[in-house]
């Protein structure tokens, strides 16, 4: 048996999150690039427009790149200060 220093793990564990985080902010670039406005702006012409399940769908998924961007920013957040448990 080996012991890894909690800050080595935090270290590789930050790199797995920002490798993850800079994913999901690409997507949401590209989704900023495609519909040529912010996503309350697209959210907004969304859900008072017609029906429109192609703007529906990439609502959907632009909606859930924002989640999982501001939780990975959070679980970075907390590796920076220390705020976590190696079981």
């Amino acid at each position: 048996m080996w012991t890894v220093p909690k800050d080595e793990v935090a270290d590789l564990l930050r790199l797995d999150l920002s490798v993850r985080l800079r994913e999901a902010k690409e997507k949401e670039a590209l989704y900023k690039r495609t519909h040529q406005q912010s996503f309350k702006t697209f959210e907004q012409t969304v859900q008072q427009g017609e029906e429109d399940f192609e703007q529906w769908d990439d609502y959907m998924e632009w909606k859930a790149y924002r989640k999982v961007r501001r939780d990975l920013e959070q679980k970075i957040d907390a590796l920076r200060r220390g705020d976590f448990e190696v079981a």
